[in-house]
């Protein structure tokens, strides 16, 4: 038996994000590297011993993807 979340509910919500970062070459300086940016938001349904998420996220530049990811609390 595991623990669902507090009080044995279910939840719900929304989630905000905003994500940068950059890859570059050895010896490259990280400050000539080609930094990317994206943006997005989603919701989520957590219930006793399982979630689900729902995200769509924008790259700037790079179109917009939409995720989906289900798994187990513990």
């Amino acid at each position: 038996d595991q623990p669902g979340p507090p009080g044995g509910r279910r939840q719900t919500g929304v989630a905000v994000f905003v994500d940068r970062g950059a890859v570059w070459n050895d010896g490259q300086r990280l400050a000539d590297a080609d930094w990317k940016q994206g943006y997005g938001a989603g919701v989520f349904a957590i219930a006793t011993g399982s979630q689900l998420r729902r995200d769509v996220a924008h790259g700037q530049g790079r179109g917009t993807r939409a995720h989906f990811s289900a798994g187990l609390s513990f």
